[in-house]
């Protein structure tokens, strides 16, 4: 490592940006950021995009949990001394109260804000297919989709918004932790799904599939399986009544009339519970707001999985 990319342990050596102005040499130096340092870098933070909340209770939380490393992402001053990029990241090591070591570069034309960030963001999907993962794409939906579930709440993967935040570093240790579950839920969402015409997405049959089948497994493939072809139901059949829910509205749907997923997934739980007791179902419908406002169905039986360690 030269001077120039020398290590500041405490971030005592580094006394802050250079100004020299036009023409100056840009520098680099892997620096240890604490909150105090943070605060200090952020009061140069006068010109700088708006502040995604989201993100920067992501990285906070990757920083709290001990899974944020040097990664060659980097904090940015213009020759000017402003802050042109790492706001967020600062932002976080003053929330979480974690130090974090980073590359900081000073001296670049302050024109150069127009080009950070300008690539496509890496997703999980990306990561995932770095990693050999076939389908990644799917498996990344899927993974997102049952994290939220087991992690956040049944409800969650569907829309509706929650103050647990995942990031992506959580839904990657879950993908880790259960990798063959989730690959098997996404061969059941693609399967069921195209043998009864999408009623359901891929990911919303997926998921469903797969808390279902922890319940019960001989259950979850029954009650799928008849979903998608309709087989010896008769009427009054919770999976019939929900078949024929599902397809009127598959086909209000396709004349311009929307239904949210997680109206379809709380009428497949509703069938599901039913199913499962024994009892009949006429009508299948769910009020997730107004007067008649229902809690969002929870399947009998169920307990959320641990956190992936």
């Amino acid at each position: 490592m030269t001077d120039d990319m020398r290590m500041d342990r405490d971030g005592g050596g580094w006394k802050g940006p250079r100004t020299e102005g036009p023409g100056m040499k840009p520098g680099c130096r892997l620096v240890h950021i604490t909150p105090e340092l943070a605060s200090r870098m952020l009061e140069s933070n006068d010109r700088n995009r708006p502040i995604h909340e989201v993100k920067g209770l992501e990285y906070a939380k990757d920083m709290a949990d001990g899974r944020w490393g040097v990664n060659g992402a980097t904090i940015c001053f213009d020759w000017n001394g402003r802050l042109i990029d790492g706001q967020h990241r600062l932002r976080a090591c003053v929330k979480s109260g974690i130090p974090f070591d980073v590359f900081v570069i000073d001296g670049l034309d302050p024109e150069s804000i127009l080009t950070i960030d300008g690539g496509a963001a890496r997703n999980l999907a990306d990561v995932l297919r770095i990693e050999g993962e076939a389908s990644s794409r799917a498996v990344a939906a899927l993974a997102t989709a049952d994290a939220r579930w087991n992690l956040v709440s049944p409800s969650a993967p569907f829309g509706a918004g929650s103050g647990n935040i995942l990031t992506r570093t959580d839904i990657h240790d879950w993908y880790r932790a259960h990798a063959d579950d989730i690959r098997a839920g996404v061969r059941m969402g693609r399967n069921i799904g195209s043998a009864c015409g999408f009623l359901l997405s891929q990911t919303i049959t997926g998921v469903l599939w797969l808390n279902l089948a922890r319940i019960d497994s001989d259950d979850a493939d029954d009650f799928f399986q008849r979903l998608a072809d309709g087989a010896g139901l008769e009427e009054g059949s919770p999976i019939l009544t929900l078949r024929n829910t599902l397809a009127r509205l598959k086909a209000q749907r396709d004349n311009g009339i929307g239904t949210t997923p997680r109206y379809k997934a709380a009428i497949t739980l509703k069938a599901w519970n039913r199913y499962r007791r024994g009892e009949r179902a006429m009508v299948l419908s769910w009020h997730g707001g107004g007067s008649k406002r229902e809690p969002f169905p929870t399947p009998d039986g169920w307990t959320a999985l641990a956190k992936a360690a």
